[in-house]
């Protein structure tokens, strides 16, 4: 579990950790065009590789 969550973030960790409401975190990752991990094609659901992610948040100061 540990390693999954030092690569990839889903919208709860992202909510705990930038302490920001679900509809707000799916609004900022549509507009800056971070797309969920899907290696191949292949759908694992709502998780984001946290790099993508962190310098998002980075980007806007967080």
């Amino acid at each position: 579990m540990d390693a999954f969550h030092r690569r990839f973030l889903t919208h709860a960790t992202i909510s705990t950790r930038f302490g920001e409401h679900r509809n707000t975190i799916l609004a900022r990752l549509k507009v800056a065009g971070v797309a969920p991990f899907r290696p191949g094609r292949q759908d694992y659901g709502a998780i984001y590789l946290r790099q993508d992610v962190e310098a998002l948040y980075a980007r806007n100061g967080r």
